[in-house]
Order: structure tokens, then sequence, then C-alpha cells
């Protein structure tokens, strides 16, 4: 039997870039509360890697943005959708 394919591992994420990768789509949404938020973009403002994270996740989401509209989703999903969120929501409440 061949040896298995050496696992690359990752180096450790440092702490205030991890809390920007878990909040990246939040922040850009601007959903987060002021305060957060405001560290973030502290953060953002001194850290290469996370400048370079949040370009790439804002031109992604600029490529979805482009696609929405080209094909809608199916009937079917829309209101699958719709259920889990009106279900979320209810158990939110």
């Amino acid at each position: 039997m061949p040896d298995a394919a050496p696992v690359a591992t990752l180096p450790p994420i440092p702490p205030d870039c991890l809390e920007f990768v878990l909040h990246v789509w939040d922040y850009l949404d601007d959903q987060l509360p002021p305060a957060r938020a405001r560290a973030l973009r502290e953060h953002i403002a001194r850290c290469g890697n996370c400048q370079a994270y949040q370009a790439f996740q804002r031109s992604f989401l600029a490529a979805l943005a482009r696609q929405r509209g080209r094909a809608p989703a199916p009937a079917v999903l829309r209101a699958r959708v719709a259920f889990l969120l009106r279900q979320r929501q209810a158990s939110a409440q």
C-alpha cells in the first residue's frame, strides 16, 4: 500500500484575524454592533492579511451580485428558503 500523502498544516491564525474571518460577512453587510465593527475596522487598518482577505471577500460579493438576476432560483428552492427563514425567526423570538 502506498504511503499517504502528507497533510498540509496551516499556521495558527492570530486571534484578532480569526475574529475578522469569523465575522467578515456580517462586517461587510454592516450587521455588527458599532463597537465590534469599529474594533474590526481598526484591526483591518493595521493588518495586511486581513486587508487582502477583505478585498477578496468584497470582490467575491461583487461577483455574486453580478450573477443575481441572471438565473432566478427555482420556486421550490425559494419556498424552502422562505420557510426556513420564517422558522428561524420564530425560534429566535
